[in-house]
């Protein structure tokens, strides 16, 4: 599906911008609408996007093209453009000028077909201008004249509909026909418009969402039209007195009644009285207490979970929040909302079930440079991060709307920062460390990692690059993960607090805890334990959702190592191929590194191989990726499994609980066993008409090592449903399936693990190991405890304006 987006843009005259940082994308089936004041640069940006004016800055590309690099009979057969201004007509009549808009079919010199002839009979129909097709163009009025050049920009047949103000000139009659006919273009020919447009009321109706343009050059706000069309921000932006747009159009006009629909959740500055209106602790209903940390990795995440789980063990009701979280692993929540698993961890330790409100902006890395945009659990689009550093800034009003949510049933909130809030780079427009903070009005505590060294410089660093008020949050430090005896450290924490001014309100001991990790930082990945029992999981560069194997690691006796070199896969009992963000240049990298090679052969001598969600759509003989979801192309599977992937635009998420309903090979008991999990993929997976390369007992071909031939424990070269609702299939012992959480049944892991026991021919005790879930409980105790003997906790209730005795509890 054709795309036209922008990248950093800058639109102006003579070199000069007018208006910077201009991050659209429009998609066929789409509509997206500019509004602004009158001079504010809308035009401009629809004659640069359309190529009539050349970027000051950026770029512009079409089906991942870059625009400048089309030719111009290729542009014009992907994109029809309608701008207003003279027209300059040298045709005589009506018909003429619309016949203009077949020139990509014809050339310039070509001679109109029946086939053209019907199109601009048809869309000038479309229009209404049909009886003005034998009329001279010069001699009708402006508003005929429009819906005359509306037809030309149709009959070429877009991908890409570009529209200034089309409505313009156009009776009340024409404008309603009009604004039908597009939308129901729209979705039948699956066009993408770009318009501008001054009536609110009919961008209310026709747009899908909105880029909002002032007068000072800026792309002021853009989102849904429901999220942005509120009245305090549209007097805002066209400078209405407030009330005055109510008294012109009454309290039932449009968007009132969008703000009551929709609660009216954002807010916005009024530049003229320079007040916010944001919500301060003196309006507040809960008390925050916000864990930031000197880096990545210095323990925020379970600092933050200890802190909920011991104001929950003290009787308080608690929910974390995390306002933006970068990370590859995710979770769905029972609304089938995507949210960070670290605030997933946090929820559990609090008592509570996770909601989208405790993290509402995701970012999921699909590459070094750029991110797949989550917000309110919804995919937004992939973004470069200099888009994401200009585009964040809109998103406060969402992060203000969460934690309102979240004060209607909680006494604590618990906020974790990301990285550090000394990056100087990313301070500007800051939405998740000390900006955070400032939104909340919340007390800091700053964590430290002496494991990894240099502590007192970490800490007393950080405070010297805030701001003073930045520096006046935060009410205590935290040295993290020390191991030894504390008093060692009485002289260093002696110099801490009296050049930092700040109190050390713990010394947290280093904790070997079985909890989910953040993110790919973890210490796991380095890791090569051996044990009597090796699970080896294929270490991908976009590697997603590891946490699914968290359970084997608490099994005595089972080694997990994640591998990325064939050498590592030796004396592997089961290798598990994980999920990813990105199956293509993930599948990919497999046929680079000799990765391919080392897993067909391993998979040849019956050993057991299971893929998980990414995993499972490797396992298949074919990828494609036709909407450019992933950059476009198709690239061949592994062959293991008759199955073929397509990649969507829309992404499949939901929990989900089942039964097994088929197993085939090693681990056939365990049919008929029960799962819960949940899914989350932008592709749909289907068995191909006739089993084939990679099933039981078939050859799959390897570049420069010939043929393999594939063999199992079973005989039978059936391929049967694993998991339901096809979601996951099996054959012999090659396993898939989309289930994310699959293993946290104890069941389940419990019969892998047994059986791959039997085939070594071990004996293993399988009564140790316990549900996960019941394990977690278990350490989220362990981690409170811990925390309460070493942290001041009294000072900590203090900072939130507490007063907390645990005795009167």
């Amino acid at each position: 599906m054709l795309e036209l987006h922008t990248s950093e843009l800058s639109v102006g005259y003579n070199k000069k911008p007018l208006i910077s940082d201009v991050c659209l994308a429009v998609k066929q089936g789409g509509i997206v609408a500019l509004v602004g004041p009158n001079g504010a640069g809308k035009s401009t940006i629809l004659k640069t996007v359309s190529g009539m004016l050349e970027p000051v800055d950026g770029a512009i590309y079409i089906d991942g093209q870059e625009l400048r690099n089309i030719s111009k009979s290729q542009r014009a057969k992907w994109m029809s453009v309608m701008m207003t201004g003279r027209r300059d007509t040298e045709y005589t009549t009506c018909y003429e000028v619309v016949s203009v808009g077949r020139y990509p079919f014809t050339g310039l010199m070509g001679t109109l077909s029946e086939t053209d002839h019907k199109a601009i009979e048809d869309a000038m129909a479309l229009v209404g201008a049909t009886e003005l097709r034998n009329l001279n163009f010069d001699k009708i009025s402006d508003g005929q004249k429009q819906r005359v050049l509306l037809a030309r920009a149709l009959v070429q047949e877009p991908k890409i509909l570009i529209l200034d103000e089309p409505t313009s000139f156009l009776d009340i009659g024409y404008k309603i026909e009009f604004i039908e006919n597009l939308k129901k273009l729209v979705k039948e020919k699956q066009i993408g418009v770009l318009l501008s447009m001054h009536e609110l009321e009919l961008v209310r109706n026709v747009a899908d969402q909105v880029i909002c343009i002032n007068d000072h050059g800026e792309v002021d706000c853009m989102g849904p039209v429901s999220e942005v069309f509120q009245t305090a921000y549209i007097e805002r932006l066209f400078h209405i007195a407030p009330g005055g747009f109510e008294r012109i159009y009454g309290r039932e006009s449009t968007i009132a009644k969008l703000e009551k629909s929709t609660e009216a959740n954002c807010e916005y500055k009024d530049e003229d009285t320079d007040s916010t209106s944001k919500p301060t602790n003196s309006r507040r209903r809960a008390h925050f207490l916000m864990v930031q940390g000197t880096m990545s990795s210095a323990g925020k995440s379970l600092v933050a979970a200890g802190l909920c789980r011991i104001f929950k063990q003290d009787g308080y009701r608690v929910v974390p929040f995390k306002s933006q979280n970068m990370a590859l692993n995710s979770y769905i929540t029972e609304d089938g909302l995507e949210m960070g698993r670290a605030q997933v961890m946090q929820a559990e330790a609090a008592g509570v079930k996770p909601s989208v409100y405790m993290n509402p902006i995701l970012l999921k890395p699909t590459d070094d440079c750029g991110s797949q945009v989550i917000v309110n659990g919804k995919v937004v689009g992939n973004m470069r991060a200099r888009e994401y550093f200009q585009y964040k800034k809109k998103l406060i009003p969402d992060i203000l709307h969460a934690v309102e949510k979240l004060e209607e049933e909680a006494d604590i909130i618990v906020i974790e920062g990301a990285g550090s809030p000394a990056e100087i780079n990313l301070k500007q427009n800051d939405i998740v460390n000390m900006g955070m903070a400032k939104l909340v009005d919340a007390p800091v505590l700053l964590v430290g990692d002496i494991d990894r060294g240099g502590v007192f410089a970490q800490l007393l660093g950080t405070l010297e690059l805030l701001e003073p008020e930045e520096r006046d949050r935060v009410k205590g430090l935290i040295i993290n993960k020390f191991r030894g005896d504390k008093t060692i450290l009485d002289p260093g924490i002696e110099m801490l607090e009296e050049r930092g001014d700040i109190p050390v309100t713990g010394v947290l001991p280093y904790m070997n805890l079985h909890l989910e990790d953040e993110d790919s930082l973890t210490e796991r990945f380095e890791r090569k334990a051996k044990g009597r029992i090796q699970i080896s999981v294929i270490r991908l560069p976009h590697i997603s959702n590891f946490t699914d194997f968290d359970v084997f690691e608490q099994i005595p006796e089972v080694a997990l190592q994640y591998i990325q070199r064939p050498r590592e896969l030796e004396d592997t009992d089961l290798l598990i191929l994980p999920g990813t963000k990105n199956t293509i240049s993930d599948m990919k990298w497999i046929k680079e590194s000799g990765m391919e090679t080392a897993i067909l052969k391993y998979a040849a001598k019956g050993n057991p191989v299971i893929g998980i969600c990414g995993g499972y759509q490797m396992m298949g003989q074919k990828i494609a990726d036709p909407n450019g979801v992933e950059g476009g192309g198709e690239i061949a599977g592994l062959g293991l499994l008759p199955l073929e992937t397509i990649l969507e635009e829309r992404k499949h998420r939901r929990q989900v609980q089942g039964k097994i309903q088929d197993a085939t090979g090693r681990f056939a008991e365990l049919k008929g066993l029960e799962y819960t999990g949940y899914e989350i993929h932008m592709g749909s997976t289907r068995l191909v008409e006739a089993p084939g390369t990679g099933s039981v007992g078939s050859t799959v071909e390897t570049p420069g090592t010939g043929s393999i031939e594939i063999t199992h424990d079973s005989d039978s070269s059936v391929i049967v449903e694993f998991t339901e609702g096809q979601t996951g299939y099996a054959s012999g012992n090659l396993y898939g399936t989309y289930i994310h959480g699959f293993f946290d049944r104890s069941e389940i892991v419990e019969t892998v693990v047994q059986k791959i026991a039997d085939a070594k021919g071990i004996s293993f005790a399988m009564n140790q190991v316990m549900d996960y879930q019941e394990l977690k409980e278990q350490e989220y105790d362990l981690l409170a405890n811990t925390m309460r003997e070493f942290m001041d906790m009294k000072k900590i209730y203090e900072m939130m304006g507490l007063h907390h005795d645990r005795n009167e509890v």
